[in-house]
């Protein structure tokens, strides 16, 4: 995992993602959404249509994800991506 960076989310773009799964998690490790510690944010070409697993995402054009590139909260926001 790396942290979210401007250069990050160019190089997401570039491999053309076009999403993040947006994956808040607590001290313990599972899922919170009200005192996350950390963000997961996951890329994804598509947003899957099945409605059974519903997920949080984001378009990486959004400007909330380049407000979180300088973030200076508490929480990290951190992305899983392979290359």
């Amino acid at each position: 995992m790396r942290p979210l960076t401007p250069a990050l989310l160019a190089k997401m773009k570039e491999k053309g993602y076009r999403y993040v799964q947006v994956k808040p998690v607590g001290h313990d490790g599972r899922t919170d959404y009200i005192q996350p510690v950390s963000i997961i944010l996951v890329p994804v070409k598509d947003i899957p249509h099945s409605s059974v697993n519903m997920e949080i995402y984001e378009l990486l054009d959004e400007d909330l994800l380049q407000r979180w590139t300088g973030s200076d909260t508490n929480i990290k926001v951190l992305v899983v991506m392979n290359g």
